[in-house]
């Protein structure tokens, strides 16, 4: 489990006082409704609408023709982020919400208006009940604390084809966790993208009492931000791992279960936790509930983490390339089979994309977007400025030796761990 990192036991505390009836009632409904039975209840919902309106051509037609248009005419709804309503975001649901779980949010540094970021939230939990409530919606007071940002929460593709409620998804601004997705709301200034970095492999990880995150070898989110120019926000949300209580693997059926689950989440790359809360609507603990329990979550974020200053990386990912020849000029990775961007500040260059044909020359399906080109023939370019190492590259003549690293953004995550770390220890026990 080379991929875990545990993290000492931090603070957890049960919302004090005897939640209301509204509060018991949307913390029910959001059980109930979206998280994590939603996709379940709406899917029956629709296929028995269908069944029952038989009689009825006009309103099976209709529900058949709402399934066909967002299939398939609003099918990059998840991917654009069209259509997010600040007023949907503001309903009064959300703010019985976040009573229930007592939610709260503070910043260690204010997040500039207009900036770009991308902030990557701590532990997975089961569902992510904080990132709903404190990304996804207004109920935490975020655009309060931080004005002039557009937060969008990233949620899996496959939510935005559950019908009904991925319209409720939809204006609440909620976009899918496609790296196109992320990078075309990350264009806009004032875009601040939260992603659940650990995903399904930390969910299975969320025992009450534990810190377990999946964060070492998790890189994509640090290249996605260096490419789109946006600084690096952790956020640690204390009690997430606390609302709902986990199958943890000691007995020989625990461990044949955490088997089976492994194997789950290789073959379909999502494997549900066995968890269980209180009964719906009630704040009776019971093995077989599936409402959350009332647990205090804080959300707390750390400093924002500017890209790293370009300098002589250590050697970790270094990828030498001799290229032998040059690609035609119609091709899109015209001259050399991959194309740059600034790295920054328009000092140094980062791979954007290259091709995956080894044709162009050995070893260039290897190159990672983010890598940081080191040498050109043998010149030192580190530092130098975009425009000229791309005349570099241009006016070159073949065999061209180009040397690449992976420091820079080994270097970016490294700091984002530390400031994880900092953030956690701040409130740990």
């Amino acid at each position: 489990q080379h991929w875990l990192w545990s993290m000492p036991p931090a603070k957890a505390e049960k919302a004090a006082g005897a939640a209301s009836f509204a509060e018991l009632l949307a913390a029910g409904a959001f059980a109930l409704l979206l998280l994590p039975f939603g996709p379940i209840f709406w899917w029956i919902l629709y296929l028995s609408l269908v069944i029952l309106c038989r009689r009825f051509w006009s309103l099976e037609a209709a529900l058949i023709g709402y399934a066909f248009w967002y299939l398939v005419f609003d099918s990059k709804v998840g991917e654009s982020g069209a259509r997010r309503s600040h007023w949907v975001r503001r309903w009064r649901c959300w703010k019985y919400l976040r009573g229930y779980f007592n939610l709260t949010a503070q910043v260690a540094e204010p997040l500039a208006p207009g900036g770009r970021y991308i902030l990557g939230y701590h532990p997975h939990g089961v569902v992510s009940v904080g990132a709903f409530i404190g990304f996804g919606t207004d109920a935490a007071g975020l655009s309060t604390i931080c004005p002039g940002l557009d937060f969008r929460l990233c949620t899996l593709p496959v939510n935005f084809k559950v019908p009904f409620i991925r319209e409720v998804v939809t204006a609440l601004g909620i976009i899918d966790s496609s790296r196109k997705a992320i990078a075309k709301q990350l264009r806009k200034d004032g875009s601040v993208v939260v992603i659940v970095v650990g995903g399904a492999r930390e969910a299975l990880e969320a025992h009450p009492g534990s810190s377990r995150i999946h964060l070492v070898t998790r890189k994509g989110f640090v290249r996605e931000a260096l490419l789109a120019g946006a600084s690096l926000v952790p956020c640690y949300a204390f009690g997430e791992n606390e609302v709902y209580d986990t199958l943890v693997p000691r007995g020989f059926l625990t461990r044949a279960t955490r088997f089976l689950q492994k194997r789950g989440l290789l073959t379909y790359g999502y494997s549900m936790p066995i968890f269980w809360g209180t009964v719906p609507f009630t704040d009776k603990q019971f093995v077989g509930g599936i409402q959350p329990k009332r647990q205090n979550i804080a959300l707390t974020l750390g400093r924002p983490l500017p890209i790293p200053a370009l300098t002589r990386f250590e050697e970790e990912g270094r990828l030498e390339i001799v290229f032998k020849r040059r690609l035609k000029k119609e091709s899109e990775f015209y001259p050399f089979g991959f194309e740059g961007q600034a790295a920054r500040n328009g000092i140094g260059m980062i791979v954007k994309r290259g091709t995956r044909d080894p044709s162009a020359a050995w070893g260039v399906a290897s190159l990672e977007r983010g890598m940081l080109v080191t040498t050109v023939a043998g010149k030192d370019v580190t530092t130098m400025a975009y425009g000229e190492i791309e005349e570099l590259i241009d006016n070159a003549g073949t065999p061209l030796t180009v040397t690449f690293t992976d420091g820079l953004v080994a270097t970016w995550h490294s700091q984002y761990m530390e400031e994880l770390q900092r953030v956690h220890d701040s409130h740990a026990l």
